[in-house]
């Protein structure tokens, strides 16, 4: 890679390149000398684009997000609620297969975000995405097709299974075929919905 070009363009493949850096080397041993080699670029060069390790930590996970936002950005398709809530979740599946590197910088690696020195520029940068699942969540509630309970509890918890299920495919715990892995996954993630609506189902109370 060349040092000329867009400045644009070389940002992203500095982010491109340092996400993969990141998953081999790990936070502690990152350095900007090192995504300079693999890029192609002059140590100098690399600086025009991020003052330090912190700055690119940050920006990695920003556009991680940024991506991440943009798979749940769906064109709403199903009337039936709970058919919308399926979509979305089979979009954090999609996130998991196709941009598995930045899937494992948000929600696998340790050290990602306790890392930084200064983790207020990024405080909330979630929240837009989690909001997506919990408003789609809330609009099964209302529609008496899940229980009323602990909003925020039954979004963690169905959150938690399709980060969950995308940690067992990348890990190969489970089957490698992206097709099979699909439908186990919405198999799954339907009899999750379908335990959450039965009257028994010990999330209870009214908090947000």
């Amino acid at each position: 890679m060349t040092e000329g070009g867009a400045p644009s363009d070389t940002r992203s493949r500095i982010l491109a390149i340092a996400v993969d850096a990141l998953l081999d080397l790990g936070a502690a041993s990152l350095s900007l000398r090192e995504i300079a080699k693999r890029a192609g670029l002059s140590p100098m060069a690399i600086y025009r684009h991020f003052a330090d390790k912190e700055a690119l930590m940050r920006a990695l996970i920003e556009e991680g997000f940024r991506i991440y936002e943009g798979y749940l950005s769906i064109e709403r398709r199903e009337a039936d609620p709970v058919r919308h809530l399926e979509a979305l979740a089979a979009r954090v599946f999609d996130f998991a297969i196709e941009k598995s590197a930045y899937f494992e910088l948000m929600f696998l690696s340790s050290g990602t975000l306790s890392g930084l020195k200064d983790r207020r520029p990024i405080e909330g940068i979630h929240l837009p995405t989690y909001d997506v699942a919990r408003d789609a969540i809330r609009e099964c509630v209302e529609a008496g097709r899940l229980q009323a309970g602990n909003l925020r509890h039954v979004t963690t918890d169905l959150l938690a299974y399709c980060i969950g299920f995308g940690a067992f495919y990348l890990s190969g715990a489970i089957t490698s075929d992206p097709v099979v892995a699909r439908r186990q996954f919405a198999d799954g993630f339907r009899r999750m919905v379908t335990l959450m609506s039965k009257p028994d189902h010990p999330h209870g109370g009214d908090a947000p």
